[in-house]
């Protein structure tokens, strides 16, 4: 930024020095114009070198144009509108002269003077033939060398007090053409405040209104004003108005800024009827009856001595303008050494940058991408090319066909997110199964995001994918691992139930008949021990069969507990309710915890392994309860809600916290979980301080109610 900085400062340097130049060589020009009037050359050219056949030479190679102007009426000697309604005065035929022996053709309008500035400055027209230069107006237009000078003079009334200075009038009202060059010239005095003026459109208006008594004084062109008070017989104005010294009128050819070639052969003509003498026929047409033909020799050598000092001042500013010139050249040119090196170091740190950047990417497997709206032009980053196997050093496919790089869903998922971001202007992220180039598929996490102008409106896309085909393959065997291990737990599950069930069996069956056939034998037992006599050996028998009885009793009962410990009969006898139903009365009689159950349903058919899963939870939850609730109380429902059982299981104990709950040593909550995930259900763990622990287990399985 300096470095354009420091080259926009030397350029707007430069380009004033030059504009002060041409002022310099601009007045000098209209010093030998003004004051040296009559001099032509030694041997003019005869007017046969101005016949068609001398302009077809001189305007050879030159495109014909025809040229369009404006002028202002009512300025005569310069302009004005002639008593047959046609354009006349000295800058018309000057105008005339110069664009006919230029090979050009010219029409005149007639208008306001604001009117013709607004038209020049737009383009509208080709030139002004007559125009007062300034250092305002060459910002809007480009002006030739002086053709005339005019000199302002201002018009008061008779019996008004002489005005001989600017600074006379800056307490007064004055009357001034619109946009004129006095119009501006007194503003940018700053004696003068924008409410101190009259604007009106032509001079003569501007001294009828003088004569009225609106104003204190009007300012325009001595001559034009004279004429115009002689044909007005304005008596009442003063007919020796002051000229004033501060400034004068270098009236020029203007044309439009930047319109070289148009000036340039203007010009050109003025050069040549000046070379001709026609210029000052011209002149003495309509100058020559109202000024003298000459200057006295004092006041031409006085003007020569001005003209001498201005040259000497050109010569000494030169001078002083060369050597602050090539200061500056140094100065600059170490400025500049200094602000290339800064560039060359900002842009290796920013190769270096750029460099990381597209490691990075390709170590992360991140690529970013851009959407031109209007064209459907994309731009990829390398890595982007890599992950869908393009070659880098070719474009990327057109926006068209992007839909081949995608499955046919995830396309329609991409499209859809499109359109809305660009639409809203809402981000979206998704993932999108792609298909390389080379056929394979691939997974990516895509951002887009939208860009706006400043007006809001959106006019591209822009975002990041990332390459996550392994992340996504890496899940797809961890889904499939746990669908495989939750088959492996039901089959587990289910394996348990079979082997206790067997085993239960077997208890029944063989140990269960054998304790049977013992208990019979002991019976038979006692009635031939009571048919012993009495005595001593009696008694002792008596005492070995009541120990062998109470021994078979103990182990009939602990056969009964283990069966039922390993697979509850009455859970296959009589179904799931009175299985529940039976457990709370067990719990009740062991523990002496009091114990309800409650249940809208007689009984339910529901599937082996599931009422087996559901008792078993039962169970684990009722022997938390014993080994670490307090509770006195334990309340358990069977339900239905929304298509599936659910057991509720409340008592009136401590109440669990959820750190017990969270606990990684808590493996009843996580066999629990476990059994109810084996079908689709899933198990609620809840604990008030103080008021106890409910448990909730469903179970996704439809009912049917039974008497």
């Amino acid at each position: 930024m300096k470095y354009y900085r420091g080259a926009i400062q030397s350029n707007s340097s430069y380009k004033m020095k030059k504009r002060l130049f041409h002022y310099i060589i601009l007045w000098t020009i209209a010093l030998f114009i003004v004051f040296l009037p009559d001099v032509k050359a030694q041997e003019p050219i005869s007017p046969e070198n101005t016949s068609p056949s001398f302009t077809k030479a001189v305007t050879a190679g030159f495109p014909k144009k025809k040229l369009t102007t404006i002028i202002v009426d009512n300025y005569h000697p310069y302009t004005y509108v002639n008593k047959k309604g046609l354009p006349d005065g000295f800058s018309v035929d000057l105008v005339k002269a110069v664009t006919q022996v230029m090979g050009m053709e010219i029409e005149f309008r007639v208008g306001p003077w604001d009117e013709a500035q607004r038209a020049l400055a737009k383009g509208e027209i080709d030139l002004l033939p007559m125009m007062a230069y300034s250092r305002e107006r060459d910002k809007i237009f480009d002006f030739s060398a002086p053709h005339t000078i005019a000199y302002d003079a201002f018009f008061i009334r008779k019996n008004s007090k002489q005005i001989s200075s600017i600074r006379e009038i800056k307490d007064k009202t004055i009357i001034v053409m619109n946009k004129d060059a006095a119009h501006d010239y007194l503003l940018l005095t700053g004696l003068i405040k924008p409410n101190q003026l009259i604007l009106i459109d032509s001079l003569p208006d501007a001294l009828r209104m003088l004569a009225s008594g609106k104003g204190d004084v009007a300012l325009m062109p001595k001559l034009v004003g004279l004429l115009n008070v002689n044909n007005l017989a304005l008596t009442n104005l003063d007919p020796s108005p002051a000229v004033i010294d501060d400034y004068n009128r270098p009236f020029s050819f203007a044309v439009k800024e930047g319109n070289q070639a148009l000036l340039e052969r203007l010009t050109q003509g003025l050069g040549i009827i000046k070379s001709t003498g026609q210029y000052q026929e011209i002149y003495k047409k309509w100058f020559g009856a109202l000024e003298q033909p000459g200057l006295p020799w004092n006041t031409v050598f006085k003007y020569i001595a001005i003209v001498a000092v201005a040259f000497l001042l050109i010569a000494l500013g030169l001078i002083v303008w060369n050597a602050s010139l090539r200061k500056q050249v140094v100065s600059q040119t170490k400025h500049l050494t200094v602000e290339i090196e800064e560039r060359k170091r900002s842009e290796e740190a920013l190769r270096r940058n750029e460099k990381h950047l597209r490691e990075s990417q390709r170590i992360a497997h991140v690529g970013s991408w851009r959407l031109d709206v209007a064209t459907n032009q994309v731009v990829w980053t390398e890595e982007l090319y890599n992950m869908y196997g393009f070659d880098p050093s070719l474009p990327p496919p057109p926006y068209t066909e992007h839909m081949k790089l995608f499955t046919p869903e995830s396309w329609e998922r991409l499209s859809t997110a499109l359109a809305r971001t660009r639409d809203t202007g809402i981000p979206y992220t998704l993932e999108l199964e792609t298909i390389r180039k080379d056929g394979s598929n691939g997974w990516m996490w895509v951002q887009g995001h939208t860009e706006v102008d400043s007006a809001g409106k959106t006019i591209g896309l822009w975002g990041a994918a990332q390459d996550i085909t392994a992340r996504k393959r890496a899940e797809e065997e961890i889904i499939k691992a746990n669908e495989e291990l939750h088959s492996l737990a039901i089959r587990l599950q289910e394996v348990r139930e079979e082997t206790q069930t067997s085993i239960s069996h077997d208890l029944h069956d063989d140990l269960g008949s054998k304790l049977a056939v013992l208990k019979m034998e002991q019976i038979e037992l006692e009635g031939i021990i009571s048919k012993l006599h009495d005595g001593e050996e009696k008694d002792i028998i008596k005492e070995l069969s009541k120990r062998s009885k109470d021994i078979i009793d103990s182990s009939i009962q602990s056969a009964r507990r283990i069966m039922t410990n390993l697979r509850p009969s009455v859970l296959d006898d009589f179904g799931l309710v009175e299985a529940l139903k039976w457990q709370m009365e067990e719990f009740n009689s062991h523990t002496g915890i009091t114990s309800e159950f409650h249940t809208d349903f007689g009984r339910v058919d529901v599937e082996n392994n599931c009422a087996t899963a559901v008792f078993r939870i039962l169970q684990e939850v009722l022997g938390n309860v014993a080994r670490h609730s307090g509770a006195s109380k334990v309340f358990a429902n069977l339900g239905m809600e929304g298509g599936s059982m659910f057991l509720e299981v409340t008592d009136n104990g401590n109440g669990i916290t959820p750190d017990q709950i969270s606990a990684k040593g808590s493996t009843g909550i996580l066999g629990m979980r476990q059994r109810a995930k084996v079908f689709g259900g899933e198990i609620s763990v809840s604990g008030e301080a103080g008021k106890g622990t409910t448990v909730v287990v469903k179970v996704p399985m439809k009912i049917k109610e039974s008497a």
